[in-house]
């Protein structure tokens, strides 16, 4: 008697279970589709060998540095960076998020690396082969001052990449901080 009482609950309570599982999925709303403009995302992923030039100043010498990058899709809506390089004997690392906001229409991002204590936070749009990606962060004078700035990155093929970065100077044109080109390893 035990054993058909035992077998009666079991299967009442997984019926049960599969009523509510059933009824709980009803609910849900359907999971978002990648939009076409997040397919564009999949270009950062791999491992990528990096050399780079920066200027401290418009018309300065530039500082040059080799790195290295490795770059992956977390689902089918960001893309995730890890940038390490020597920049000039000191140890630089750095982590980017891209995505695009269908919403807005927009790329959006975050940049964040160990020299500075500020999110760049991102917005922009492909233009052409670039994703162009605008933000605002403290001027590279140390004064604390906040500036427009720019960071294209150009898909010139499927093993090459080139980051652009821009500051916005005294005369209010954008000037080259940084260019950076990044070789997928073979």
């Amino acid at each position: 008697m035990r054993v058909r009482q035992f077998t009666f609950v079991l299967v009442s309570l997984v019926a049960n279970a599969l009523m509510m599982a059933s009824l709980v999925a009803q609910d849900m709303p359907p999971m978002p589709v990648p939009a076409e403009e997040h397919k564009i995302l999949a270009k950062f992923s791999g491992e990528w060998d990096c050399e780079s030039e920066a200027f401290m100043s418009p018309g300065s010498e530039p500082m040059v540095s080799k790195g290295k990058m490795t770059g992956r899709k977390l689902g089918e809506f960001w893309a995730l960076i890890d940038l390490s390089a020597d920049f000039g004997g000191m140890d630089f690392k750095a982590q980017g998020t891209f995505g695009y906001d269908e919403k807005a229409k927009r790329y959006i991002g975050t940049w964040v690396d160990n020299m500075t204590g500020f999110m760049w936070k991102y917005d922009g749009e492909m233009v052409g082969n670039k994703l162009v990606l605008n933000s605002e962060g403290p001027s590279m004078d140390g004064s604390g001052k906040m500036v427009k700035a720019r960071d294209s990155w150009e898909f010139r093929d499927d093993n090459t990449m080139v980051l652009t970065g821009e500051f916005e100077g005294e005369d209010g044109k954008m000037f080259k901080v940084m260019e950076a080109t990044f070789k997928r390893k073979q």
